[in-house]
């Protein structure tokens, strides 16, 4: 594929913006975060159904930063709740809430 097949778009709404030209047929495809581009597609009242994930770019973690000078304690009782959240699974009703 040629690069001058490839559109760049920056700036605000760009989700929103790709996705109705996805279904307008002027891009044949996005590359996007599948959480984000599914929630994406509902919040502008698009059925995620009606897209197909066709390759994987990169699968990777997410993380959370800290401040350097946020207090050791602070940070364990966040990890705690978090960790609180996975084993009841609240954490992954809100994950599957985007999709």
């Amino acid at each position: 594929m040629a690069r001058d097949n490839i559109q760049s778009v920056s700036g605000q709404d760009v989700l929103k913006i790709s996705l109705r030209k996805l279904v307008a047929g002027r891009i044949d495809l996005l590359s996007y975060e599948l959480n984000v581009a599914t929630h994406a597609a509902k919040s502008n009242g698009y059925d995620p159904g009606r897209f197909e994930r066709v390759y994987t770019l990169k699968e990777g973690e997410l993380y959370f930063a800290f401040n350097k000078e946020t207090a050791d304690a602070l940070i364990g009782r966040w990890q705690q709740a978090l960790d609180a959240m996975k084993a009841d699974g609240t954490h992954q009703r809100i994950l599957d809430s985007y999709r």
